[in-house]
Parts: C-alpha cells; structure tokens; sequence
C-alpha cells in the first residue's frame, strides 16, 4: 500500500524545516558579518550539508536505523521553531519589511506546486536502476543502520548521500516518495537562493529577475532515475555562493574552512561526479568571487 499524500507532505516540509534550524545553527556558531545575510535557500543548503555529515557518521557506526533518523529531523525542527521564535521577538522583527507582490506571489505559488507534485511523482523510475537498487538503498539504511554492499556495482558509483535523504522521507513515506529530496528539496533550496541573490537587480530589470527564477519551473531535467540532480545542483551553487563570501573580514582561521568542506563532502556524498566539480570551483573561487559578489 502507499503512503498517504499528506503524512508524507508535513514530514518532508518537517524534514526542510530541520535543514533551516541545522542552516542556522551553523551560521551561529561561525558568528561571522559576511554570513550575517544568508537567505533561507543558502541556510537550507548549509543546514542538508549537516544532515549529510550527519548521517554519514551515523552509518559508519551502523546507527541510522529509523529512531536515530527521526530523532535528527526532530532535533533540527526544533532548532528551527526556537530560531524563529527569537526573530519574531525582535524590535523590529525580522520579517518586518516583508512585501508582497503579484510576481511573488506567481513565483511562490509555481515553487509550492512544484514542491506538492515531488511528492507522488510517478515518472522518472528507472527499473533498472531504482527498482533493483536505488528505492531498496534506503530501506537498507533504515533497517541496518549503514549500507554496506560490497558486490553492488551501483553502490560502488554511489556515496549514500542520495539514499540517506529519501532515507529520511521514507521514515513516513515509502519508494513511490523518492523524488522528494531532489524535485522537492534541491528545487527549493535553488529557487530560494535565486530569489534572494537577485534581489539587487534594478527595478527596471524586474521583469528579467522574474523570469529568471522562472525558469526553474519550466525547463526541464533530464532525469532517468530518482538519483541526485537538483541536489547536487544545490550544493554547488552554495559552495559557489558561500565562497563569494569567503572571507570577506577578518584574519583566515578554521570557520573558513568548514562550511565549504560540509559543501564539498555533501555533493560528493551524492554523487562522485560533483566532487570534480565542488573541487573545481574551489580551484576557481578567485575568479568566481568577482562573478557573484561584484565589488
């Protein structure tokens, strides 16, 4: 039997929520200016590289069966509901200059029924990828605590990233829930950090902003299977964006380190590939910084 649509729809919008409380809880503890700004699609990033480090602990110890899942998700939730409440005792608070536009409005509504529709996506399924390996992975982790498969030749071009996050959906939902991570998660932490990086284009280029961020929802990703796109997609953009940043006061030290490194092991986590990638941009980051941090 499937899962029922809603229980699965609160729990991924829980599992988000954690991704923001676990975002901006580092973002405290690095307690540096140039993180002071960072908008919810960059914290979510940040807070899924936790998770993922996380995780990954978690199933070298053979400890990420259900309970122990479950109880990261509660704890990152929790972080999140306490981190909003603080904002909302500000003077002002921080949702003070909030505006709303019809723009945003046609933006916001694209993003949530994109985020609905990851939910039950019937397409994309690959029997022979998902059926055999990818959507068993997950319960594999769930079950055992690692995932351990020494013969599997899909495992081998595989770090866990992936399986660990429809892991943790799978908690309440089940294989037919598998695009949630990459449809559901990758799309929203990509929109909100092209949302809030446009921010500064002129208001007579407000159309091209508009369809700018658009275009997330209408072109199409060539997916074969429910492995990683919009998710590794996310985590490159964040180190490109959190490098932009990076440092931009202060002497170096080790918090300069440690959020690009949380990126880089989280998009290699998901798939090989984007470890080329995430070291590629760190190689390039002098020249990327200009880019998208314009003087």
């Amino acid at each position: 039997m499937h899962p029922a649509y809603f229980p699965v729809l609160w729990w991924s919008l829980f599992i988000f929520a954690s991704f923001l409380g676990y975002g901006e809880l580092l973002r405290r503890v690095l307690n540096q200016r140039e993180f002071d700004d960072l908008g919810w699609g960059l914290k979510a990033a940040w807070g899924m590289a936790v998770v993922l480090a996380i995780g990954g602990l978690l199933m070298a110890l053979h400890l990420a069966v259900t309970v122990m899942l479950s109880l990261v998700v509660v704890a990152g939730a929790a972080a999140a509901l306490g981190f909003a409440v603080d904002s909302m005792r500000r003077k002002p608070p921080a949702w003070a200059d909030f505006r709303v536009s019809w723009p945003g409005l046609v933006l916001g509504g694209l993003a949530a029924l994109a985020f609905a529709s990851s939910i039950a996506w019937p397409f994309q399924i690959d029997p022979n990828d998902d059926v055999v390996c990818y959507l068993f992975f997950p319960q594999k982790i769930l079950q055992t605590g690692t995932l351990i498969e020494p013969f599997n030749v899909r495992r081998m071009g595989t770090y866990g990233g992936q399986s660990l996050l429809q892991a943790l959906v799978m908690i309440v939902g089940g294989e037919r829930n598998a695009h949630i991570p990459d449809r559901g998660f990758g799309m929203l932490m990509i929109f909100g950090m092209l949302l809030h990086y446009s921010r500064q284009i002129p208001k007579n280029l407000a159309l091209f902003r508009f369809l700018a961020v658009g275009c997330l929802f209408f072109v199409s990703v060539p997916r074969i299977n429910t492995g990683s796109s919009l998710t590794g997609s996310a985590m490159i953009l964040a180190l490109i964006l959190t490098l932009a940043r990076w440092p931009l006061a202060g002497g170096f030290n080790w918090r300069n380190l440690l959020v690009p490194s949380l990126l880089v092991a989280g998009a290699g986590a998901l798939r090989p590939t984007y470890l080329l990638c995430a070291a590629g941009i760190v190689a390039l980051e002098p020249f990327l910084r200009p880019l998208v941090n314009p003087p």
